[in-house]
């Protein structure tokens, strides 16, 4: 194993030097391996509320090209935080709403990624 990340609805998820994805089930104990039905993007934001800064963190389960955005609720694009290829397994990348200027409110995440498209909320506070 050589990355893991706990997202909040109690899942691990451990990625191998061999491209291999596995998760399991906190609160039950439950295990997936690779053969196993897996959604090919997991993404979620950490801390949430945002008082400053945030990090999105995603897990892939074969290499490709991402693209990872902040939007206001508006739907109008707060900043691009990935556009390009990424190696399968575990990543985090830190969205600063400081440095975007953003002011307090709710804004989303879309993460595209393996024929995915996962989505998340940011709620961000003074």
């Amino acid at each position: 194993v050589n990355a893991l990340a706990i997202n909040p609805d109690n899942w691990v998820f451990a990625g191998t030097g061999s491209s291999s994805c596995y998760r399991w089930n906190i609160g039950t104990g439950i295990g997936e391996a690779a053969g196993a039905p897996l959604t090919p993007v997991s993404a979620y934001a950490a801390p949430n509320p945002v008082h400053s800064t945030a990090s999105i963190h995603f897990t892939l389960i074969d290499p490709g090209n991402v693209r990872l955005a902040v939007y206001d609720m508006s739907g109008r694009l707060v900043s691009t935080l990935v556009d390009g290829g990424l190696n399968a397994g575990a990543h985090s990348v830190v969205w600063n709403a400081v440095d975007e200027g953003a002011a307090a409110g709710v804004y989303f995440f879309r993460l595209e990624a393996e024929g995915e498209t996962q989505t998340g909320r940011l709620v961000l506070i003074r």
